[in-house]
């Protein structure tokens, strides 16, 4: 008897929070999230639309952006190039379950269900989902933690980048903290570095982020497949700091590009930096 009134308990507790919403995507909601050490990126709903195929979704700008809507225990994003809505989370599949396919290049991408858990988020007992996301012929992956009445709490996409939730406010609920991401600015990174691109891949626009940690002369440039350069994104002096520029690729064709970051310290306290990393435009 008492083993069925604590299930009841925890059941009703679940059910309570899960009406909230599994996804919540009223307007006003913000998310910050962080990579270590210190790169803070934020989510906001900023509206919603009625869209060409009848459907209303919310207007996401940000990290992790888009239109998105969530139907029952689904969540849907409208797919531009792809001129379609795309199942991204399904909350009441089995573990195991494939939630999405989706073909590009000769490549097969699947999203299946890993399972589920009640846990502790923020001090309140939540249940999460992870979804899995995998290509058939890379090394390409990302793990997505939805948490239920929040939403996003962690990406790893591409081996070591990880985004987790610092913060949110969801429906006029604080969860965690949100900083001033401005204040960021002023921190000085220890070392160069360029990461992954976001999103990626990415139609037709996408995020370079890269770090100095002193003055140095920067250049960062954009490959075809064949190695020829197609553009130059930075090329000239700048202070110590987290930088990001974005990439336009509305007149380039599908395929891989490789962005090229390399610096050349002015004080010469430091060797220069080379690094090169691959994207993918996907019309």
């Amino acid at each position: 008897m008492k083993t069925t009134l604590c299930a009841a308990i925890l059941f009703f507790g679940l059910t309570n929070a899960e009406a909230q919403g599994y996804y919540p995507l009223q307007i006003g909601n913000i998310w910050q999230y962080v990579e270590l050490p210190s790169y803070y990126v934020n989510a906001r709903v900023t509206g919603d639309t009625l869209f060409t195929n009848g459907k209303r979704y919310a207007i996401v700008q940000g990290f992790f952006g888009g239109l998105l809507r969530q139907e029952n225990n689904k969540v849907y994003s409208w797919i531009h190039y792809e001129n379609a809505e795309r199942l991204l989370y399904d909350f009441l599949a089995r573990a195991g379950d494939t939630i999405s396919i989706r073909y590009y290049f000769q490549d097969t991408v699947l999203v299946t269900l890993v399972g589920s858990y009640v846990g502790d988020f923020f001090g309140r007992m939540l249940r999460s989902w992870r979804f899995y996301e995998r290509s058939r012929l890379s090394s390409m992956y990302a793990i997505y933690d939805v948490v239920d009445s929040i939403g996003l709490f962690r990406i790893d996409h591409e081996p070591g980048v990880i985004y987790s939730l610092r913060g949110a406010n969801i429906n006029g609920i604080q969860y965690g903290t949100i900083v001033d991401v401005s204040g960021r600015q002023m921190q000085i990174p220890e070392n160069f570095a360029l990461h992954q691109n976001y999103p990626n891949p990415f139609n037709p626009s996408t995020e370079i982020r890269y770090q100095t940690p002193e003055v140095s002369h920067i250049t960062l440039k954009v490959y075809d497949i064949l190695g020829r350069e197609v553009a130059t994104l930075v090329d000239g002096v700048e202070e110590a700091g987290y930088k990001a520029v974005q990439f336009n690729a509305g007149e380039f064709a599908s395929g891989v590009h490789f962005y090229r970051l390399m610096a050349d310290p002015l004080l010469r306290s430091g060797h220069g930096f080379v690094e090169t990393k691959k994207m993918v435009l996907v019309r």
